[in-house]
């Protein structure tokens, strides 16, 4: 035995081992957990053929034979598991009844939504198209020769089971599309790489100008005969100077907007002003420890008493106040927090700003040479935040979607322009006095008469809305709201743009859903649009999510569009898999003959699982050229590593939405 043998023969007595029951054997419910599969039928299928002896439970030796055989095998052994897992009373062929119970399952295992006709649908629709003798039946010729006509489902059932019985995948052979080292290259130099100096040179004179600052402040202190804790104090000063002045600057939105609209957007990583701001933040905390920790070291060694320097002293006094409020913004401000629902918290204790300001102009008498710019252009973005907020709306419909999505259709201001894209924020009065949230529209700007958000219920504020307007009737939904905004995103951009992908994860198609729609105003009206073609990708975990925007895209597929719009639907909590094969090419057959998709009730058909970007990407570079993409990201910030880095190893543009 190999090395390599061994070492999977160890993993499968583990999982086996850990999986097992007292008595040390795996009935139908432990393989259920095992795989993930809920469904009692499913799970008594798969041990009927991992255990063709025994109905009732699987023992480790059998267990670990059945397993690495099918890892082990080629493609064909795997699809002859996938036929006997459907063959219920193994008598070598498909008929009505061994199709309909595991479909049904499956359909059921994957929280579809099918109606009893559809259902009922798939098995005739399966032995329709397979059942070339019309016996009746489909042996296993007649299912190796419909899994011909699917390769791709074809492709994933005749994978290594490995992943499925949570294994290390063996013999993967991962097919990467050969690219011509001049096409990336030329991809690199005119796609990605302009975006990467603007970005490191910015960077680079960031960190030079703190190296200077810091340098020239302990070379001063040290020509004056200040101790060497005090040559460091003063040079982090020096850097607090400058970071406290930067802070500002990427959370001005009213600004940034603007910058979005000007040449000079090219030249700043204006898409990254969340990111800048948190890294400024840390940068602040490091300075600001450096700094205290530096003075109390002078205080230790002179031997004055500490309480005297801290409280005794102006200087001690507005430290100690800075420090505190800093440690608190920035302790309630980190992920944990912001993830854990309790955005008032987050909200609030950043308010502190105005402490930490107020401090750090009686703490450093220079501090206000530097933050007299950022301070005066940061007053005038709050006097434009003010005058924009008194703008009143109210709410005109609430309508209540899967997933605690709620649709609100507010009457529009007429003073209220945007950009497809834009995002706003919004506070109601009846849920909190001081709340105001950012929330993408969904409307486009053609669509004179209301403006259209739809907010997922996340966080405390967000699940109320929902759960208020589903407890009171329609009539009394008409809520006094208060609006301001817009603001400018990244998404601004596609217009901008020749080719052009939008990825929307979720809820995270709501930028797309206002661009689409403008887009389909536009070429209606006639418009010149510089954009020649665009790819849409929505990918959600569950069904009923797409019922959001089903309006819409059905509009879209109805406007003659085809040769300007591509859509593509992902239901990524669908994996094809041994049990949910057969439903898929049933599901796709059914969608074919009637032109609709039974997943979404659009012509566009659904795919199960994730896509495979580096594949889709490719394609797109030999159809359109490297470099000549741009991509859009709406989404989970895991699914935008992910999809940026398939992104530009193609040379393609990628811009992700941050609020």
């Amino acid at each position: 035995m190999t090395r390599r043998d061994q070492e999977l023969l160890n993993r499968v007595r583990a999982v086996f081992r850990e999986h097992a029951g007292a008595d040390r054997r795996m009935g139908p419910a432990q393989i259920g957990e095992l795989l993930g599969i809920r469904e009692p039928r499913l799970a008594g299928a798969i041990l009927r053929v991992l255990s063709p002896g025994s109905q009732a439970s699987i023992g480790e030796s059998e267990f670990r034979l059945a397993v690495i055989r099918l890892v082990l095998a080629e493609e064909e052994a795997r699809l002859a598991f996938v036929f006997r897992l459907h063959d219920a009373d193994a008598d070598g062929a498909l008929g009505t009844a061994d199709l309909a119970s595991l479909l049904e399952a499956s359909v059921r295992q994957n929280r579809i939504s099918l109606t009893p006709r559809e259902m009922n649908g798939l098995s005739a629709a399966l032995l329709a198209r397979a059942d070339r003798d019309r016996d009746g039946r489909i042996d296993y010729g007649e299912f190796l020769a419909l899994l011909d006509e699917f390769p791709l489902v074809r492709n994933e059932l005749g994978k290594s089971v490995a992943p499925w019985f949570r294994l290390e995948e063996e013999r993967r052979k991962r097919r990467r599309t050969s690219r011509g080292l001049p096409r990336r290259l030329s991809g690199f130099l005119f796609g990605v790489l302009p975006h990467l100096v603007n970005r490191y040179l910015l960077g680079l004179l960031y960190l030079a100008a703190n190296l200077f600052l810091f340098l020239r402040a302990m070379q001063a202190y040290a020509a004056a005969g200040a101790p060497l804790a005090i040559q460091i104090a003063r040079g982090a000063g020096a850097c607090l100077n400058l970071n406290g002045a930067l802070i500002l600057l990427p959370v001005m939105r009213g600004w940034l907007t603007r910058l979005r609209h000007s040449p000079l957007a090219f030249l700043l990583p204006l898409d990254q002003h969340i990111d800048i701001h948190k890294a400024l933040g840390h940068v602040l905390l490091g300075f600001s420890l450096l700094h205290s920790a530096a003075h109390l070291f002078n205080y230790f060694s002179l031997g004055t008493p500490l309480a005297r320097s801290l409280f005794g002293t102006a200087a001690g006094l507005s430290g100690l106040i800075l420090l505190a409020a800093f440690l608190l913004m920035w302790s309630l401000s980190t992920h944990p927090i912001r993830r854990s629902r309790r955005f008032e918290l987050f909200f609030f204790s950043h308010l502190l700003y105005l402490v930490w300001f107020a401090a750090a102009l009686l703490h450093a008498p220079n501090f206000w040479k530097w933050a007299l710019a950022p301070l005066g252009l940061f007053v005038a973005e709050l006097a434009v935040r003010r005058f924009r907020a008194s703008r009143v709306s109210h709410i005109r419909e609430a309508q209540l979607l899967p997933s605690t999505v709620t649709h609100l259709k507010l009457d529009r201001p007429r003073s209220f322009t945007f950009r497809p894209g834009d995002f706003l924020f919004l506070k109601i009065p009846a849920l909190s006095r001081f709340e105001w949230h950012p929330f993408t529209i969904s409307s486009a700007p053609e669509q004179a008469d209301h403006l259209g958000l739809h907010i997922r219920g996340l966080g405390n504020w967000t699940r109320e809305l929902h759960e208020r307007f589903a407890r009171i009737p329609e009539e009394d939904r008409r809520l006094p709201v208060l609006l301001h905004g817009p603001y400018g995103t990244p998404s601004n951009e596609i217009f901008r743009s020749r080719i052009a992908v939008l990825v929307g994860a979720g809820i995270g198609v709501t930028p797309f859903a206002s661009i689409l729609r403008s887009l389909m105003l536009r070429r209606e009206s006639g418009l010149a649009l510089s954009l020649e073609k665009v790819y849409f990708y929505w990918l959600n975990a569950g069904q009923e999510s797409f019922e959001w925007f089903t309006d819409l895209l059905a509009r879209l597929e109805t406007r003659g569009m085809s040769d300007f719009l591509e859509l593509s639907m992902y239901l990524t909590g669908v994996r094809i898999d041994a049990t949910s094969g057969l439903m898929k090419i049933g599901m796709d057959l059914l969608g074919r003959r009637d032109q609709r998709d039974l997943t979404t009730g659009l012509k566009t058909i659904t795919s199960f699982g994730r896509p495979d970007w580096e594949s889709i990407f490719s394609q797109l570079a030999r159809r359109h050229g490297y470099g000549a993409v741009s991509v859009f990201f709406c989404g989970p910030y895991a699914l935008a590593q992910i999809v940026r880095f398939a992104a530009r190893a193609c040379g393609f543009r990628f811009r992700k939405e941050n609020f």
